[in-house]
């Protein structure tokens, strides 16, 4: 299938500009919580987790592994957000997330902003294999090499 650029100029995307645009909408979808639009984009035997030095760390398979990733992660917020900075492919596999991620604690009320973090992404025929957070956009980069 050939994916045409939204934007309307009608030039065929790249496989950079697709993966780009996938992450993004996976990134947006799950903002709202839409868990089962995330199921959709994802490989069947998908890796989800976190870099040791980052609380919930961890790796996990699939979508039920990536639904108990998200679920310790989210059962210790009342309020969870994650920003995106920037979005860049570093290759046709790919794609680096910056982010900062903000949470109000359960139970304390606390606010807590995370800022400088970096999710890779690894894509292959059009879906997630592998989204992992890193504490800084160094070591995604670093980990994609």
């Amino acid at each position: 299938m050939l994916a045409i650029d939204a934007g309307g100029s009608g030039r065929a995307l790249s496989e950079r500009e697709r993966n780009v645009e996938l992450v993004r909408t996976a990134f947006e979808v799950f903002e709202r919580r839409d868990l089962a639009a995330v199921r959709t984009m994802a490989s069947d035997d998908a890796e989800f987790g976190g870099a040791p030095e980052l609380p919930n760390s961890g790796s996990y398979r699939g979508y039920e592994g990536f639904l108990t990733w998200i679920a310790q992660w989210l059962d210790a917020w009342d309020e969870f957000r994650i920003d995106v900075i920037d979005v860049r492919a570093l290759d046709d596999e790919h794609v680096v997330v910056d982010v900062d991620q903000t949470g109000r604690g359960a139970g304390s009320g606390v606010e807590v902003t995370q800022r400088g973090l970096a999710y890779l992404v690894t894509l292959r025929g059009g879906l997630i294999v592998r989204l992992y957070l890193y504490p800084d956009r160094a070591a995604a980069v670093a980990a994609a090499t």
